[in-house]
């Protein structure tokens, strides 16, 4: 055994004498399975509180102590715009349940995995942060999904303004041609401030009446 940053670290499985509850395997892209879901790259990864399964290496758990609990779910598409929404939070007392990190979206997108998570029992609430639209079908699916069950959908979109249309073009595709398309007008609320969306996350923990919520960066 040796230790790196002062993490025990093995070479092999086989050298770890206790039971295992998480392994990360990182190999190169032409070595993924076909029938492998991934998600990424370039991302932060993911967890689940209620499995204690946290496959990230996000700073938003550099501090000690209980996390906030939650029936929300958190999906984003930039891991730093994610945990600054996690982190601010979970400075106001509210708690998230699922994470996710989707990075490139080589494959799962943000879309695909807020539809299923709209399907979870255990949420009530889900946050989305997109930064491209490349995948409309899946985002319309979810915001389906999630007025099916009756849950609040909130997403936070960059590229409507100035300062975000200076992003990479692939990043900055305005928010009223993608999100408003996909559900009717009265549905949709949109803002012009990350500190409203943290808002309307809170809101919706607390149980306000059920919409999709668009804010843009």
């Amino acid at each position: 055994m040796r230790q790196v940053q002062g993490v025990p670290s093995y070479r092999s499985l086989a050298d770890v004498k206790v039971a295992v509850d998480l392994a990360i395997v990182v190999v190169p892209s032409p070595a993924v399975a076909q029938a492998l879901r991934v998600i990424g790259p370039n991302c932060l990864g993911s967890f689940a509180l209620p499995s204690k399964a946290f496959a990230t290496f996000s700073s938003a758990f550099d501090e000690e102590g209980a996390l906030p609990d939650d029936a929300i779910a958190l999906v984003s598409q930039s891991g730093a715009v994610g945990t600054f929404i996690y982190a601010t939070m979970v400075a106001c007392g509210v708690g998230v349940r699922y994470f996710a990190n989707t990075g490139n979206e080589a494959d799962v997108s943000v879309g695909e995995l807020l539809g299923s998570l709209a399907e979870a029992d255990d949420v009530d609430v889900l946050i989305g942060y997109l930064e491209d639209a490349r995948r409309l079908g899946a985002l319309e699916d979810a915001a389906r999904r999630a007025d099916r069950r009756g849950k609040p959908l909130l997403l936070i979109k960059s590229g409507a303004t100035a300062e975000g249309r200076a992003a990479p073009e692939s990043r900055a595709i305005c928010c009223r041609r993608v999100v408003f398309p996909l559900i009717p007008s009265r549905c949709v609320r949109c803002a012009r401030s990350s500190a409203w969306s943290i808002s309307a996350c809170a809101s919706a923990a607390l149980k306000m009446p059920a919409r999709l919520h668009s804010s843009t960066r």
